[in-house]
């Protein structure tokens, strides 16, 4: 197969070549001035040896010959580097475990016309990539690639669609053209390698330049040149790295180009319309695992598991279904995205879901088979994978301590932890990204014909989303205004605009903000005062009022809580430098009345039934114990280790409780007012 090569690649690859011509001239003359500096240690060294000759003259030598070493290790080193991918959490399959599969893969590398892959890996995660193991010899001799496909994927796949995301991957080493890619990458890694992976080598070179007065003189001369030869290698990195994102991009329409010409567009449409949906479900499930894992559960089958959400996720996003999966439109992908905002990200690697779904579309290739069989029967006994895979999530010694939950169980028990971590349903989701009202102005009189139904209608939510996609657009109109950058132009609702024009554009963003702002505070207003005359008419203001005022305080003692604790982190910084023990003790007197002030809120939060009831005995022992402990942090002119521990696992933690806390009182106010107040 022959894919024509779009202008953009063209483009994109000729900047990539020139960029790579540029640094193999500027590198060749680097490392020629270095073995020229190389050369002249060694002649210096051997005149000194020759014209002192006593024991000072050979360590000079000595120490110039080491320097010289030194700095042909840096200019050579990257050729005996290899960049090696992990294959922990893979599981190598074969052809005679998977017939139907490992055809499918021949059909695709024969159409795609590449290589089969050398060996074929299968994960749990929600991903296929192609990979291998670079090194400066790869860019010489060819090197077979791996295939890596994750299980979590090929569950919400059709066949067809898995056949697509893989001809995908093949399609990156499909032509030679591709190949300019990974000359760029290996440059890259050259570069890093030389820029920053010098842990063991400077470590090294620090040890031989501590044997001797002289000897770190010397040294000293060489890491200085080579400071200099990174410091030009720096810019090659962001040049070269610019170019190698530029050509990425273009590189991902080629692969989704090979991939439609293969199983045609709308299988590829929609495989890629449905990725962040399965995303979704995916961590969710993940959460839900995780959950059940603490409290001493693991589950039978996380797929099955896997596939209950994803369904959940889209009945509540109202999606149709292919038969066995959820279909998602490009309509409905772009009503998720509501910013106005356009900036082409130079640094982007990859083009973005809604580019790459309407290149498709352009390619108009029509579907020969759009089988909707799900492509876990492309591998023989299915079930057994994912009984296997689902095992290998847990730690194997713990297996046996952790209680199997039967198929029902895990779903009984998913709708109960998604009860637990979200909102009711008769909210309409207004709730998920907003906080009820805590600034109550005035409860107003409610007409008889306002109801739950109206005060969270789909043009209510849509509203409140319309307000945070602004507010975070203006946010970045407001950096791209003031702040130093290298965005020349961006384009809000379809205009381009200029840095310099960018200050008009907030000045009328400003008003649609504070309108709708205005929009929406009065709104809640209105459902503030719904509940409350509700409350009252059924007899449980009391109740209601009370279970308000909590979340309320909640709110109040998480914006204080965040501020008190980044105050004292602040002053914290002296803990990781190295320091005098006067410049510690004045320090630690210095941090005393901050970690005052931030006890006296944690005790203010222990205090609150919330804390008491709703955290767990792990946390609460950790905040109390923290809260209790008045040892020194400096003891006989050495830290404390225990109290240290202490203070930092605070600090760890705190964050986590407030926001534990925060979401609880939130929860139990709007469950009390959708199960009593409707």
């Amino acid at each position: 197969m022959e894919i024509q090569i779009s202008p953009g690649f063209k483009k994109q690859a000729q900047r990539a070549i020139l960029s790579i011509v540029l640094f193999i001239v500027s590198f060749i003359l680097l490392t020629l001035l270095g073995l020229a500096v190389v050369a002249f240690f060694v002649f210096l060294a051997f005149k000194i040896l020759i014209f002192m000759g006593n024991f000072i003259g050979m360590l000079l030598a000595v120490g110039l010959v080491g320097s010289a070493i030194v700095l042909l290790i840096f200019l050579f080193k990257f050729i005996f580097q290899k960049s090696s991918n992990s294959t922990e959490g893979m599981h190598q399959i074969y052809t005679s475990q998977h017939p139907k599969f490992f055809k499918m893969i021949h059909e695709i590398a024969d159409e795609v016309g590449t290589d089969f892959p050398k060996k074929v890996f299968l994960t749990d995660q929600l991903n296929a990539s192609v990979f291998y193991d670079s090194s400066f010899w790869s860019m010489i001799f060819p090197v077979r690639k791996n295939l890596m496909i994750g299980y979590a994927l090929v569950n919400v796949s059709t066949e067809q669609e898995l056949k697509g995301i893989l001809a995908h991957e093949f399609g990156h080493f499909s032509q030679r053209s591709m190949k300019i890619g990974s000359y760029v990458y290996n440059c890259n890694r050259i570069i890093f390698s030389l820029v920053f992976e010098n842990s063991s080598f400077e470590e090294n070179v620090n040890k031989f330049s501590n044997g001797h007065i002289l000897f770190k003189l010397t040294v000293g001369f060489s890491i200085y040149i080579i400071r200099g030869f990174q410091f030009v290698l720096k810019q090659f990195y962001i040049f070269l790295n610019k170019s190698n994102l530029s050509l990425s991009r273009e590189m991902e329409f080629h692969a989704d180009a090979v991939a439609t010409n293969i199983v045609g567009s709308q299988v590829m449409i929609d495989s890629l319309a449905r990725m962040d949906l399965s995303d979704r479900a995916y961590g969710s499930a993940n959460a839900f695992t995780n959950s059940k894992y603490s409290e001493g559960f693991r589950l039978c089958n996380f797929y099955d598991v896997q596939t209950y959400v994803l369904n959940i996720i889209a009945r509540k996003d109202k999606h149709n279904f292919n038969e066995h999966l959820p279909k998602v439109t490009l309509d409905e992908l772009r009503l998720q995205n509501k910013s106005r905002l356009n900036i082409k990200d130079q640094w982007a690697s990859h083009p973005t879901m809604e580019e790459r779904i309407e290149s498709i579309q352009r390619l108009n290739i029509q579907t020969v088979n759009n089988s909707l069989e799900p492509a876990k029967f492309l591998f023989e006994k299915p079930n057994e994978i994912e009984l296997k895979l689902t095992k290998l999530i847990y730690p194997e010694h713990e297996l046996t301590d952790l209680k199997e939950l039967s198929s029902t169980e895990e779903k009984d028990m998913y709708d109960d932890f998604l009860k637990s971590v979200s909102f009711n349903e008769i909210y309409n989701g207004y709730y998920d990204n907003k906080n009820p009202l805590t600034e109550i102005s005035k409860v107003i009189d409610v007409d008889s014909s306002v109801t739950l139904k109206s005060l969270f209608s789909d043009e209510e939510v849509a509203l409140g989303a319309k307000y945070l996609s602004l507010n975070q657009d203006y946010k970045d109109v407001e950096y791209l205004a003031f702040q130093k950058h290298k965005i020349k132009t961006f384009d809000f609702d379809g205009i381009k605009y200029r840095k310099k024009n960018a200050e008009n554009l907030l000045k009328n963003l400003d008003k649609e903000l504070l309108d709708l702002k205005n929009q929406i505070e009065s709104h809640d207003d209105l459902i503030y005062s719904f509940f409350y005359h509700k409350a009252q008419d059924k007899g449980l203001f009391l109740e209601w009022d009370s279970i308000y005022k909590t979340y309320i305080t909640m709110d109040k003692l998480y914006d204080l809580g965040y501020k008190k604790a980044v105050k004292f982190e602040e002053v914290l910084v002296f803990m990781n430098k190295q320091s005098s023990i006067p410049v510690i003790q004045e320090n630690l007197k210095i941090m005393k009345p901050f970690e005052e002030v931030f006890k006296t809120h944690l005790k203010e939060l222990v205090a609150t039934d919330l804390f008491q009831n709703d955290i767990n005995e792990e946390r609460r022992k950790l905040i109390i114990n923290y809260i209790d402990n008045d040892e020194a942090y400096l003891r006989n002119e050495q830290w404390n280790d225990p109290a240290l521990n202490l203070l930092f696992d605070c600090l760890r933690n705190i964050s986590y409780i407030h926001s534990d806390l925060i979401f609880t009182a939130k929860k139990n106010l709007l469950d009390f007012q959708a199960n009593q107040l409707k």
